[in-house]
């Protein structure tokens, strides 16, 4: 997974998102925190959800619209989920932006990802409180 500097990117296009998604994802499949709670959805699934995610991904920063999901609805779904499960996501998202892309780059990623998990997270929240959220 690592990457030498030298073959860091400094542009994102569809190649570097899903290299990126499938690093992330190899971190997440044997994160003892997070591993399990995506097991226990995805399971046989994977193939799927990885396209899903690249597709969520090139939505999100190249501005090609191929993601229609509902991302806050299907994790208000996760009984389970806590909000230091985002921070956890977030770690080792940021791990993998970092051996992939230039820094500048990897920040402005990373940025958006941590807009997102303040966007989800609400999600978590009482119906009652998410107004104020």
């Amino acid at each position: 997974m690592t990457s030498s500097p030298e073959f860091k990117r400094d542009a994102i296009d569809e190649a570097s998102i899903r290299r990126m998604v499938d690093d992330f994802y190899t971190r997440v499949r044997t994160d003892p925190e997070l591993g399990p709670i995506f097991a226990a959805r995805i399971s046989n699934t994977w193939p799927e959800h990885l396209d899903k995610m690249v597709d969520f991904w090139v939505t999100a920063l190249l501005h090609e619209r191929r993601y229609f999901g509902h991302p806050r609805a299907v994790h208000a779904r996760i009984s389970n989920l806590q909000h230091a499960h985002f921070d956890r996501w977030l770690a080792l998202f940021d791990e993998t932006l970092q051996e992939l892309f230039a820094d500048e780059l990897a920040a402005s990623i990373l940025a958006r990802a941590q807009a997102m998990a303040r966007g989800l997270t609400g999600a978590l929240l009482p119906p009652e409180l998410r107004a104020r959220a």
